[in-house]
């Protein structure tokens, strides 16, 4: 009994995994489901495999309409993929029935994907491992787009896509950044490509830095100190979130009087510190470039080792709020590593009990140098040609 129950789970398991890979290669074969009784349609690889060949001869005897009815089967069988949207847009170029409408928000995208793999295109009813390959209809269709563009208008939009049809994708998305286009439906959906990757594609961000902090008030007294510290966090949008962690060292310039156990001690030594949050605002970003004005918080403070009391530890807190601007300039187009100033006000008060009042605020320069960006955005921004016009 218990050897027929672990034949039959066995048998059971077989079953399933048969099916499922079977199920996922009719998925990826593209094989539309018929009614009962009626004969199945052709597998969407062999029908691509011969709608592309009747594509191709009734494109290169002139038969235009023959062509578009045997894309319009195709698409309709196999769903929209890049070589079809490609084959339309040219075969309405070369019957001078090409119109903007035909563009959409697909159309940049088949774009990137002709110039990132010229020789794949993807259908809708594929497994997502599965690409079709025919790069020998991928090599008529650039002949077919060198040839209409010696025929289309200067300046056109189907110049700009036969060029880019033809293997020059880079050019063409140059050229789209030129003010001529601007009005264009393809810059249209351009710009919305841009304007979506950047908004909505996080950022991370890192970077070390040293500096300059300088009181400004009665804290005078404890002098200027070189500043060491990190940041790291992320940029959504147009917004910069960090977290930031400070050390100040070097003694102080004159000794100070602060009370500590209910006495008043002085010290000499300084090691101030910072741990605090801070927000930007991006204000512009061009060509490498970026402008932030940025606010934060946290707390601050310093310890220091008393000179009369056998070095006992002091310790001095405080709350720490700061605003001022940062700077950024990216080593390398698209790159993520980036040199950055940033210049600070801190409203500060040491002011601690007896002692000397330490009243004041203070002023503190960084530089940077670091890495903030997004792999994945800066590398569509670079197939974009964007900021190269």
């Amino acid at each position: 009994m218990k050897n027929t129950c672990l034949a039959l789970l066995v048998s059971v398991c077989l079953a399933l995994v048969s099916g499922l890979i079977g199920g996922c290669a009719a998925y990826r074969m593209g094989a539309p489901k018929a009614p009962f009784g009626e004969t199945p349609p052709m597998p969407c690889n062999d029908l691509g495999t011969s709608a592309r060949k009747a594509v191709r001869e009734f494109f290169e005897t002139n038969q235009y309409d023959s062509a578009l009815m045997a894309l319009q089967y195709w698409t309709d069988q196999c769903g929209v993929s890049e070589t079809t949207a490609r084959t339309t847009l040219l075969l309405h170029i070369a019957t001078g029935t090409f119109e903007e409408d035909l563009c959409d928000r697909w159309t940049i995208d088949n774009m990137l994907h002709q110039k990132r793999s010229p020789s794949w295109s993807q259908g809708s009813r594929y497994c997502w491992w599965y690409r079709e390959q025919d790069k020998s209809y991928d090599e008529f269709t650039r002949r077919v787009a060198r040839q209409l563009r010696k025929k289309t208008p200067q300046g056109s939009i189907e110049s700009l896509l036969c060029e880019c049809f033809s293997g020059d994708c880079d050019s063409a998305f140059i050229k789209l950044q030129q003010p001529e286009y601007q009005h264009t439906r393809l810059r249209y959906y351009y710009d919305q490509t841009v304007q979506r990757n950047m908004e909505t594609l996080p950022e991370g961000n890192f970077a070390i830095y040293t500096g300059y902090w300088s009181p400004r008030g009665e804290n005078r007294q404890l002098g200027a100190h070189p500043v060491f510290g990190a940041v790291m966090g992320g940029q959504g949008g147009r917004y910069l979130y960090n977290v930031a962690v400070e050390w100040r060292g070097s003694a102080a310039s004159s000794p100070y009087r602060v009370e500590h156990d209910r006495m008043i001690d002085s010290a000499i030594s300084f090691n101030g510190y910072y741990l605090g949050f801070e927000v930007g605002r991006e204000l512009f970003r061009v060509s490498g470039h970026q402008l932030f004005l940025r606010a934060g918080g946290g707390l601050d403070g310093f310890e220091g080792r008393s000179i009369p009391n056998d070095g006992a530890l002091i310790k001095v807190n405080t709350v720490n709020v700061n605003f001022g601007a940062a700077y950024r300039f990216f080593l390398r187009r698209y790159g993520l590593e980036y040199i950055g100033v940033e210049g600070i006000y801190n409203v500060i008060s040491y002011g601690h009990g007896g002692g000397d009042g330490l009243q004041g605020n203070a002023l503190e320069f960084r530089v940077m140098f670091g890495w903030a960006g997004n792999k994945y955005k800066a590398e569509l921004l670079r197939d974009l040609n964007y900021g190269c016009r």
